[in-house]
């Protein structure tokens, strides 16, 4: 992967509860990361070797690799926003483990992560 690839600008989310002023719990999206990456859909071989582990799997987003993808944290509680376009992000994968590039395997959804 070459820098020059990374021409896609996106923002990962991490979803966010509160409570509203009557107390009431509350889901929101805030911005975690804003980085540079390259999206790539995921073609149909590649899409039925993957119906074992996920037939959902829509797209990989590759991005350079920052320590806050090291954290032993869940990825369910975040995101990929592209625009208008939203990816729930499955998994992620520590290129080679060389801390360099991250790939995030990710299935598109609506804006409201459905």
């Amino acid at each position: 992967m070459r820098s020059y690839q990374l021409r896609h600008k996106i923002r990962i989310q991490r979803r966010t509860r509160s409570l509203d002023p009557y107390g009431q719990p509350h889901e929101y999206w805030v911005d975690y990361l804003s980085v540079r990456a390259h999206i790539r859909p995921v073609s149909g071989k590649e899409s039925v070797g993957a119906l074992s582990v996920n037939s959902s799997l829509t797209h990989t987003i590759a991005v350079r690799y920052k320590p806050a993808f090291g954290l032993p944290h869940s990825m369910a509680s975040y995101r990929v926003h592209f625009g208008e376009r939203v990816f729930n992000i499955e998994s992620v994968r520590n290129l080679e483990e060389r801390n360099r590039w991250v790939i995030l395997n990710c299935i598109e959804c609506s804006a409201d992560g459905q």
